[in-house]
């Protein structure tokens, strides 16, 4: 019988000497990554937005934290895996409160951006003042006009971001009533209208008898001398404090003359003392029925 023999060597070959980096070792949410991989010919990423990704490089922008498994192909030699990770260091949060500030024109505004743990930059500091120097998150405003803030924050890992902050400066209502001071007799009303502002308020309510929806026209009734205190306030929120005084006055004590007796076709001069005006009323006044002496026939 005739055989046949071959004979063949099994071996190992050696494994890709894979290396992997990452430049820069951590980022910015937003910022790119570049991975570099070397030692074989042929590559293949995965991970994040990789998926059978060829090359010996790649250009990343994970949004958070992310690993990435690199598989290397060389020639006669058995394929390597290696990872490597991004870190993704999240952007500082700009958070403004108030966010649409209106400043009335002589007071102060207190402005908050953000959390304590970021620094914040503010393109000016005109009208401001920080209350928390080591990081500007609190500022207080007196600017006297509008201005825009341009604030870029800083987070422990050097994040940044970049907003601005519009700041209205609004003039106070220019709040005029129709009387400043009334005169008021016992149980009578006066009215008083208020113009400059949108809306009106007044304290105390005692002695105020009637006010309109706005408060733009308000009824007084006092007993005694009394001052009331009126607050415009317009529609940026502003507001100005005038004040209105009601005095009381005293009833007149009037005296007249009385018990005339006179002829059919004679004439009479009425007479009464004690008022500034006086209103006569009655039959047969011939003339003087606003004075204190009437004619009466």
């Amino acid at each position: 019988t005739d055989t046949t023999s071959n004979s063949f060597f099994v071996g190992s070959l050696p494994v890709s000497a894979l290396t992997v980096n990452v430049s820069p070792l951590a980022v910015c949410a937003g910022q790119n990554a570049t991975l570099t991989a070397s030692g074989a010919g042929v590559y293949e990423w995965n991970g994040g937005a990789l998926i059978n990704a060829p090359g010996a490089t790649q250009v990343v922008q994970p949004a958070a934290t992310t690993t990435y498994i690199v598989t290397g192909y060389p020639q006669a030699v058995c394929p390597a895996s290696d990872t490597v990770t991004v870190l993704v260091n999240q952007l500082p949060q700009l958070q403004f409160q108030p966010q649409n500030p209106v400043r009335c024109l002589g007071d102060t505004l207190l402005l908050n951006c953000g959390a304590d743990n970021n620094f914040y930059s503010w393109n000016t500091v005109a009208g401001l003042i920080s209350l928390n120097p080591a990081v500007n998150d609190s500022m207080l405003c007196t600017a006297g006009q509008s201005l825009t803030y341009t604030v870029t924050a800083v987070s422990p890992a050097g994040c940044t971001v970049t907003d601005s902050l519009f700041v209205l400066v609004a003039p106070v209502p220019n709040v005029s009533a129709s009387d400043d001071t009334l005169r008021l007799c016992l149980n009578t009303l006066d009215t008083v209208s208020f113009s400059g502002a949108s809306v009106y308020s007044v304290s105390p309510l005692a002695g105020v008898n009637s006010i309109d929806s706005s408060g733009s026209i308000m009824a007084f009734s006092v007993s005694t001398p009394q001052t009331f205190f009126i607050i415009g306030t317009d529609t940026n929120g502003c507001s100005t404090t005038i004040s209105l005084f009601a005095d009381t006055l005293s009833r007149a004590f009037v005296t007249t003359t009385t018990g005339y007796t006179i002829c059919s076709g004679d004439q009479l001069i009425l007479s009464a003392s004690g008022a500034l005006m006086y209103s006569w009323s009655g039959n047969f006044i011939v003339s003087g029925a606003t004075t204190a002496a009437p004619v009466v026939a």
